[in-house]
């Protein structure tokens, strides 16, 4: 009877080290001590040893129209700022790219939903090029950079990250929050085989 008893607690016991081995596993989300960046500025392709990173051009806009086929349009007091990036993907990732826009205040900004970029879905032998399109204030942008991270679902991730220096002065910080009217219209996404 007394060995039938110890029995029931080892479903508990067996859940509780599960839970206490990915709670030390997890990486705390406030930390980039997983992911070592390689650095790169527009214009240059920037490689690690699975894909080469290159943006290509920045603009700034305060409309982003939302889809070739209606005339809507997402309107903003800040700024917008579209990103055109192409990833060249040569070896297999192991997770799916996070792609975000991280201003010198720490903080960061994710794409905008309303304009797929679809860079996530880069794979090996493919050119994937897309537009993301972020909302940032225009006081943030001064030294503002994209990073493409591997994603970090998975509790452990060894992949190297791109931190691409966006040239953005605070001369283009101020001239982008006074004359950004136009309406950004990002191309299509698109992909090709390399």
């Amino acid at each position: 009877m007394r060995r039938v008893a110890g029995w029931r607690w080892m479903p508990l016991l067996v859940g509780l080290l599960v839970v206490v081995l990915l709670n030390w596993w997890t990486p705390d989300p406030e930390v980039d001590h997983r992911i070592s960046w390689v650095e790169g500025e527009l214009g240059t392709p920037t490689s690690t040893s699975r894909l080469t990173v290159r943006v290509s051009d920045v603009q700034f806009g305060r409309e982003l129209s939302t889809s070739d086929y209606d005339e809507e349009t997402v309107r903003t007091e800040h700024v917008l700022v579209a990103v055109a990036v192409e990833v060249d993907v040569r070896e297999q990732l192991s997770n799916l790219l996070s792609i975000s826009l991280h201003t010198r205040d720490g903080r960061y900004y994710e794409p905008r939903p309303e304009n797929e970029a679809n860079l996530d879905q880069a794979a090996p032998g493919y050119t994937s090029t897309g537009t993301p399109v972020f909302l940032v204030p225009a006081d943030r942008l001064e030294g503002a950079r994209l990073r493409l991270t591997p994603s970090t679902r998975l509790p452990i991730n060894h992949d190297s990250g791109v931190s691409i220096d966006l040239r953005i002065t605070d001369r283009d910080a101020a001239v982008a929050e006074a004359d950004a009217a136009g309406v950004l219209d990002p191309p299509a996404p698109s992909v090709v085989v390399t």
